[in-house]
């Protein structure tokens, strides 16, 4: 088993208007220190895989199929091999 923290954010240069709201809300309270780079999604996963390359391949296909749109976004992921308890 594999616990996959999967961070989607817009590619460079692709408009993020989730960003821009997010940067134009801490204007509206008087935050001008804060710059935005982007909004993006987090995951917390699970994978069920017999090793690590296993589970990227399951991970990479699931990221190609439905979570990213590799067009407007790209995405990194952070697989950790979780013990079994007895």
């Amino acid at each position: 088993m594999f616990k996959v923290d999967l961070i989607v954010r817009p590619r460079v240069g692709v408009r993020d208007p989730q960003g821009e709201a997010v940067q134009e809300a801490l204007r509206g309270i008087g935050v001008e220190q804060a710059h935005i780079h982007c909004v993006g999604r987090y995951l917390s996963l699970e994978i069920d895989a017999p090793d690590e390359a296993a589970a990227r391949q399951t991970l990479d296909e699931m990221c190609r199929s439905l979570l990213v749109n590799p067009n407007l976004e790209t995405y990194e992921a952070v697989l950790t091999e979780q013990g079994t308890e007895p």
